[in-house]
């Protein structure tokens, strides 16, 4: 039993300790933790812009015919985010980095910054899907519900927004 310990001890230093190798594992952590910072990042402004643009249209133009030409722009900007959010979401990311990647950089081989884009565009298109159940409720009259398909819900507007949103759960 103990040939094995001594074993293992000796491939560790080989694989380790022998040249500093360990010192690549730390620039790996090092490199890995700038990627998911700055694809964060990336992702929370992408995904702030969609849903922006998602939640303007959805405000303005649900079931309205368009009647200038903002109107138009905006129906154009919602579908090009509707298609952008279902093939992210839809293409898994090692693919998505590997297209970036020996695709789009091809020429220049630059991975880290593939990496920033490719995570980014991923987290972007998950951050404009987030919903938090207590914002589709209307505050200003206390009450939610279409008018003309249901009845109004007198809502508890004593209640604060974790209680509310558990509350929307149950």
């Amino acid at each position: 039993m103990g040939e094995f310990f001594n074993s293992i001890a000796q491939s560790f230093e080989a694989t380790f300790i022998t040249d500093n190798r360990w010192l690549q594992l730390l620039n790996g952590l090092w490199v890995t933790i700038q990627i998911t910072i700055v694809a964060a990042l990336i992702g929370i402004v992408l995904g702030f812009l969609i849903a922006m643009i998602r939640s303007t249209h959805d405000m303005q133009l649900a079931g309205k015919k368009c009647q200038k030409f903002g109107d138009y722009v905006l129906k154009f900007l919602n579908a090009v985010c509707n298609v952008y959010i279902t093939v992210i979401r839809g293409t898994p990311v090692v693919i998505q980095l590997m297209i970036m990647y020996f695709i789009i950089f091809a020429s220049s081989r630059n991975g880290i910054l593939a990496a920033f884009i490719s995570f980014g565009m991923n987290s972007g298109a998950y951050v404009a899907e987030i919903d938090i159940p207590a914002r589709e409720y209307e505050y200003h009259e206390g009450t939610e519900g279409d008018e003309e398909t249901e009845p109004p819900t007198p809502l508890p507007l004593d209640m604060d927004k974790v209680t509310l949103t558990l509350w929307a759960v149950e």
